[in-house]
């Protein structure tokens, strides 16, 4: 299925939570609500919900206006950060209760409920306790539910939030593969960059009510349209004036910086090396630079590296690959 919003507003009191936002998902698309706190973008998953209704604007399912159709009417599937499963029913029963509150005859609720679970990989837990299961687990069981009863938009709100880092990452990779089988039009919330990257066809990067980019991962991340989206997207290095010119600023990304011990282009500025730092495959690096009130930071591979062999306090020169400018105008608040 596919929906569309179009001029969304969204107040409380005096705040625009949503303020004139647009967009259309097509079917079978995973799309990312990517931003900061407090940009809108829970607000505006609760409005495709039917939890919260739009001060303006209108909400529309294949065509079909549900801007005010109740949340139950809409079949859509929600999963939170927090689980929010029924802890006194056991696994099958979290997965299986959608399908008894509608009255699906047993034998299909028998089915559905098992046929998910297999394909969670939780069919060997179905008599446990939520209380038993790992964070990662406790997940892929509220993933189980919501898409029990079939719903036309399956809505993400900070799913891997309560994660560590690796059961995120391989969750997030668990996820793409049952949207692969599936095919469920999907919004993903998160304020993480690795989620929104890692799992969505499409990002929307949300700013105080507003959408300051909409587009694939790939572009929006190499082509920011927005001196705020860049720095939101990954840490950026700002050019100290006059390279990036009076009405302008230069940002580029830590691996577009290259480091050497002789000047190698015009670009080229002085620098020292104040720390280096292994990441494994790469290696950060560090440096003061005249007239630039923070260091600069070079990622480098580790065979760039070796070949330098770089030491703290060492003089050495950065280069930019890569230069984006912005008007100064347009730069917004930092993420």
């Amino acid at each position: 299925m596919s929906f569309e919003v179009t001029h969304l507003v969204k107040r409380f009191g005096a705040y625009a939570a949503l303020a004139d936002v647009s967009l259309r998902v097509t079917r079978g698309e995973i799309l990312a609500l990517l931003g900061p706190s407090g940009c809108g973008k829970t607000t505006l998953l609760r409005v495709l919900a039917g939890l919260e209704t739009p001060d303006a604007g209108t909400v529309t399912f294949d065509g079909v206006d549900v801007t005010r159709t109740p949340a139950a009417a809409r079949r859509v599937g929600l999963v939170f950060q927090h689980y929010a499963l029924f802890e006194h029913m056991t696994v099958f029963d979290n997965v299986a209760f959608g399908l008894r509150v509608r009255k699906t005859p047993p034998e299909r609720v028998r089915a559905r409920a098992g046929a998910l679970l297999e394909r969670v990989g939780l069919s060997s837990l179905a008599s446990r306790a939520p209380s038993q299961l790992s964070g990662g687990q406790r997940q892929r069981v509220a993933l189980a539910r919501a898409l029990a009863t079939e719903p036309r938009v399956l809505l993400l709100d900070e799913p891997f939030g309560a994660l560590d880092a690796r059961v995120r990452k391989d969750l997030r990779g668990w996820l793409r593969e049952i949207h692969h089988e599936m095919r469920v039009t999907t919004v993903l919330v998160t304020h993480d960059r690795e989620d929104a990257f890692e799992v969505a066809d499409r990002i929307a990067v949300m700013n105080q009510g507003r959408i300051e980019q909409l587009g694939e991962p790939a572009a929006v991340f190499r082509q920011p349209n927005s001196a705020w989206v860049m720095r939101f997207l990954g840490e950026v290095n700002e050019l100290p004036a006059p390279t990036a010119g009076e009405a302008s600023i230069g940002f580029v990304r830590p691996h577009e910086m290259d480091v050497s011990r002789t000047r190698t282009s015009a670009e080229s500025l002085a620098a020292r090396v104040r720390r280096v730092q292994s990441h494994g495959a790469s290696v950060r690096v560090e440096v003061d630079v005249e007239r630039s009130a923070r260091p600069f930071v070079a990622e480098l591979d580790e065979r760039r590296f070796d070949e330098l062999q770089l030491h703290c306090g060492e003089a050495v020169f950065v280069s930019p690959r890569r230069v984006r400018l912005f008007e100064r105008d347009g730069i917004g608040g930092a993420a």
